[in-house]
């Protein structure tokens, strides 16, 4: 079963949390219509078999996994009614929030770059890419955030490495490869500025 989150408080923290961060702002400025208004996409619970959540371009919507959300002690409609349970995701997830919003930006990019319609690995490294910065920046804001640092602190020890990790995990088994200047101009700023990073 899907179900989307009708009420506003999980989307309100969403742009809350991601505005209180400068890569959360570059990632809402992706999102913006032509009025400047940021256009989030809605967002759905069902179970997700590979991760805690994903971006779908063909729904243009986030789902967030069942799993990740209920407990012995909250149940699916519990989530939905509580608005302070919403909440409180959001701002327990916020590198996860960023990681897909940069997912949903990339499906709203003009339709002649390469790769577009295709699942890429390209569109991984930069969606881990922002999650990873995110990250660097709620640190720097406060070096005690509540965040999960699995992953950071593997991508801060050896980036390329980290990236490439990526090629052989299963979630990505059947994304492609695209070249583009887009990606290529990503991957020339990340070696000019990962050592200083």
């Amino acid at each position: 079963e899907t179900v989307l989150i009708k009420n506003s408080a999980l989307r309100d923290q969403v742009l809350a949390d991601l505005n209180a961060n400068p890569v959360g702002r570059q990632v809402l400025a992706e999102l913006r219509d032509r009025s400047g208004i940021v256009r989030l996409p809605p967002f759905f619970i069902r179970v997700e078999r590979d991760s805690a959540a994903s971006y779908n371009p063909f729904h243009e919507a986030i789902f967030l996994s069942k799993a990740e959300i209920i407990n012995p002690n909250l149940s699916i409609e519990q989530f939905l009614g509580d608005p302070a349970k919403q909440r409180q995701y959001a701002r327990e997830n916020q590198a996860l929030f960023a990681h897909e919003l940069t997912h949903a930006a990339q499906a709203r990019r003009s339709p002649f770059e390469p790769g577009r319609f295709s699942m890429t690995m390209e569109q991984e490294y930069e969606a881990y890419l922002n999650q990873h910065y995110y990250i660097h920046e709620q640190l720097k804001a406060n070096p005690n955030v509540d965040t999960d640092l699995g992953d950071y602190m593997v991508a801060l020890h050896d980036i390329y490495r980290y990236l490439r990790s990526l090629d052989s995990d299963p979630a990505y088994k059947n994304n492609i490869h695209v070249d583009s200047p887009r990606y290529r101009s990503m991957m020339d700023k990340l070696h000019g500025e990962w050592p200083a990073h």
